[in-house]
């Protein structure tokens, strides 16, 4: 089975064109065999008419619409001199559609089987949220052969989640080929060969953890710390300081200490604790949760933090100095 991976930015010319005839009028009886539990409930019985597409491209847009998303994509052109591609520029990407499509020899699979590879590849794809608020909106579509007679589906996904954040989709392509490898073995189907080897050989290899990696397992599995890593983290971090500060001005007196230099001790103690809990946080936050962040971006963000921490050092100096006045 092979997964062949496209982005645009037009739901309603994706849907069109699932349920054309194909481009040699090979496609007969368009039909939904999943989906979100949304684009059931309003898919019609039977073949799909363009009307009927129009109508499912809107439900899947939903979103979209609602929370004015928008999830870009580069645009990249062939440099000669380079002898690369090079990013000339950005276009909408929110629709990801995938078709899964099985060799010549095999099938035709029922609506049923289908179904089932489809929500499986689906859920491991990482689009489907157990909870239901950070789940993508897809439809699969089953039309017969193509004209060289490869029985397949069309998976369109929605990259904009029902709460209005994006998708991440980083390394889609590999892991993809990865999940299909599974899929091959769990349902029976004719397993490729130059795939198996390939996946034999990448586990083989040392894992190596990249920026991407962190951010797939981070999103996905979201443990109990993640707070530390909001905005939430960094007023923790500051309020923190502050009240070490204010502790610290107030017990050293006790022990004899001068209060300035228990001023000055606070001071150090506050900046202590703010200064690397808001460097780390924006540094972890541009690099790893928010991959695809400009330099810029995360030097001005931690720039502006660090000059709240100092301006928050200094008001806690003047509370301490009201509070307990020499």
């Amino acid at each position: 089975m092979m997964p062949n991976i496209t982005r645009g930015g037009r739901a309603a010319g994706l849907m069109t064109y699932l349920v054309g005839e194909g481009r040699a009028n090979e496609l007969e009886n368009p039909h939904v065999v999943a989906g979100h539990d949304v684009m059931l409930q309003a898919a019609p019985e039977g073949a799909l008419t363009t009307d009927d597409a129009l109508d499912l491209a809107n439900l899947l847009d939903q979103p979209r619409k609602v929370f004015g998303t928008s999830v870009m994509v580069p645009v990249r052109e062939w440099n000669e001199e380079q002898q690369a591609h090079v990013k000339v520029g950005e276009k909408e990407g929110h629709m990801w559609h995938a078709s899964l499509s099985l060799n010549p020899g095999e099938g035709p699979l029922s609506d049923r089987q289908w179904q089932n590879i489809a929500n499986d590849f689906v859920g491991q794809m990482g689009f489907v949220d157990p909870d239901g608020a950070k789940s993508c909106r897809w439809v699969a579509i089953g039309h017969g052969a193509s004209k060289n007679g490869n029985d397949h589906i069309h998976i369109a996904v929605n990259l904009v989640r029902e709460d209005g954040t994006k998708q991440p989709v980083h390394n889609d392509h590999p892991r993809s080929q990865k999940i299909v490898n599974g899929l091959e073995k769990k349902y029976g189907l004719q397993v490729l060969e130059s795939r198996e080897k390939e996946q034999q050989q990448d586990a083989a290899l040392p894992v190596v953890v990249t920026p991407g990696k962190l951010h797939e397992l981070v999103v996905r599995f979201r443990p109990r710390w993640w707070w530390l890593l909001t905005w939430r983290g960094y007023a923790a971090a500051a309020f923190t300081g502050a009240g070490a500060y204010l502790a610290v001005l107030n017990l050293l007196p006790l022990a004899g200490v001068p209060r300035d230099a228990a001023s000055l001790v606070g001071l150090a103690v506050d900046w202590a604790i703010i200064i690397p809990a808001l460097a780390l946080n924006s540094r972890f936050r541009a690099s790893i949760i928010e991959p695809g962040s400009r330099r810029s971006k995360a030097f001005f963000t931690q720039s502006g933090l660090l000059l709240a921490g100092a301006v928050l050092g200094v008001i806690a100096t003047r509370i301490g100095e009201i509070l307990f006045p020499s």
